[in-house]
């Protein structure tokens, strides 16, 4: 699947376009590093991560998080948060910190912009987004 997708990207390149993923393979590395997987993903997603990198795109990687996990518990307790693991706010603080130890390593790379945004507050987020991405 995931090959799938970066030679989709591959074969596309040269036609401009805008393109959003949803963490995609980074979160397969990220689980398996935490032990949600039983397996070990690094090897893959190096490479993946690299083919990602000398893609001719403008290719951004926004780590979201926290600063106040207190926001966790408030979040964890609405009814809308996904079920496909079961969420503590330990878990989710785990996480964050996993994410955001992959964004200091993506951010080594060449061609991808790495920017760490606070979701503490939407609007601020948000208007971060748009103006990193000039949109208006």
């Amino acid at each position: 699947m995931y090959d799938a997708l970066l030679n989709y990207l591959e074969v596309m390149q040269e036609i401009p376009m805008d393109i959003i993923f949803d963490r995609t393979f980074m979160t397969e590395e990220v689980y398996a590093r935490l032990g949600y997987k039983e397996y070990s993903f690094t090897e893959i997603y190096n490479e993946l991560l690299n083919r990602l990198d000398k893609l001719n795109y403008d290719i951004y990687y926004f780590s979201l998080y926290l600063e106040n996990v207190e926001l966790f518990r408030e979040r964890l307790a609405r009814d809308s948060h996904h079920n496909y693991q079961a969420f503590s706010v330990q878990n989710s603080v785990d996480q964050q910190n996993m994410y955001l130890e992959v964004s200091d390593e993506i951010s080594k790379l060449k061609n991808i912009h790495v920017t760490r945004l606070a979701m503490d507050d939407f609007t601020i987020a948000y208007d971060k987004i748009k103006e990193i991405l000039e949109i208006k």
